[in-house]
């Protein structure tokens, strides 16, 4: 966080398990919109922290990154949730 705080430069903040090598075999999940939420709203918080205010943070829920399609669907479905749960941020989808 630390060059984008000191750029002062947006960033997008997104949810990913793994690496591109193992994400794929950690698409299990208890309560996959939950957990989406309370790693991005800690990811948004370090951030803050790190001196990257909130209107420069943008997030990503991974869609596609260590999620099966039922967890990718239920994002998709939850996108209200989401945005109302981590503040209103900008949700980018890509």
């Amino acid at each position: 966080f630390d060059t984008v705080a000191r750029l002062g430069v947006p960033i997008i903040l997104m949810h990913m398990r793994g690496n591109p090598e193992s994400m794929q075999n950690m698409t299990e999940y208890d309560r996959v919109v939950d957990e989406v939420i309370e790693s991005l709203l800690e990811r948004s918080q370090a951030a803050e922290s790190a001196g990257i205010p909130r209107w420069l943070q943008l997030i990503d829920p991974g869609i596609g990154f260590a999620k099966n399609v039922e967890g990718n669907l239920l994002i998709l479905k939850n996108l209200s949730r989401l945005r109302k749960e981590l503040g209103y941020l900008p949700i980018v989808l890509g």
